[in-house]
């Protein structure tokens, strides 16, 4: 009889740090997911943005609360970082198919890591109820 209640004691311990990685790793997920939606929203705002750029005197921020006088002067062509502080002047069409690219790049990983949180969200519901199964016939 102790070797059994030693058994569901080591089960229930197990399950106990199961559900509790999976939640790690939920957290983690979670953050990512909010960072890549983030990510995808300010690429949607450039996109659009792209289109009302015109020439035009205006100011630019420098730092938080600090401006300086700014030009544009030619409202079709862009330097873009495209990675490892790589810069590439664009044309309008170009960064709008660059744009387009990011945005359904954000997208297939949104969906990728949406499927995984709900694939982990599901586990821990399983681990739980079995958790809780292993807990009553304990008593």
């Amino acid at each position: 009889m102790v070797e059994k209640n030693e058994n569901f004691s080591r089960e229930i311990q197990e399950k106990y740090l199961q559900v509790e990685y999976l939640n790690k790793e939920l957290e983690q997920i979670s953050i990512q997911l909010e960072m890549m939606n983030s990510k995808l929203a300010e690429s949607l705002l450039v996109r659009n943005s792209i289109e009302n750029i015109k020439k035009t005197q205006s100011f630019s921020q420098l730092a938080m609360d600090i401006f300086v006088p700014s030009e544009i002067t030619d409202d079709n062509t862009f330097l873009v970082n495209i990675g490892w502080k790589i810069f590439v002047k664009m044309k309008k069409e170009e960064i709008k198919r660059y744009l387009e690219n990011k945005i359904d790049n954000f997208k297939s990983v949104i969906s990728h890591i949406s499927k995984r949180k709900s694939e982990l969200q599901n586990e821990i519901q399983k681990q739980i109820f079995e958790l809780q199964s292993l807990q009553s016939n304990q008593k």
